[in-house]
């Protein structure tokens, strides 16, 4: 077991035997109660009064330090929450800059590759200009030649 649990189970048994021993007494109480005088048992009224008056105050004391432990608790896993949403919303800017800077990237690496392939082409367009000039030319002279 770990030492949370054994720190637990070891509670707990204290709790059980107090309990036990509390009702061993209450049982002995009620019991000589039934001898005793009508003043012995007002004292005793009033003295099991103050006891439960007591340990109602100190129940009400447990029970109020628990709501606080519990509200910071709740208080806390909000601001960690809302961290984590901050974080979160953080994180999708981030990566949306990333994605618009990556698809900008990615069209300029594209219009420079097709400008590099337009120069290509008009350059091929000279040359077949060139190219077909010289071949209208050569039938020109093959024509006057054949006159």
């Amino acid at each position: 077991m770990t030492e949370k649990t054994e720190k637990l189970k070891s509670m707990v048994q204290e709790k059980m035997t107090a309990a036990r021993q509390q009702l061993e007494n209450v049982k002995a109480t009620v019991e000589s109660s039934f001898d005793k005088t009508k003043t012995d048992l007002e004292q005793q009224l009033r003295q099991a009064k103050a006891g439960v008056d007591a340990k109602k105050l100190a129940a009400g004391k447990a029970k109020e330090r628990l709501k606080a432990e519990a509200k910071e608790h709740k208080e806390m896993a909000k601001a960690k929450l809302h961290e984590m949403k901050e974080t979160a919303v953080y994180k999708r800017g981030e990566k949306k800059k990333h994605k618009v800077t990556v698809r900008a990237e990615k069209a300029e690496r594209h219009a420079q590759t097709s400008m590099d392939c337009a120069v290509v082409a008009i350059a091929e367009a000279e040359l077949a200009c060139l190219e077909a000039c010289r071949a209208r030319t050569e039938a020109e002279e093959l024509v006057a030649k054949a006159k």
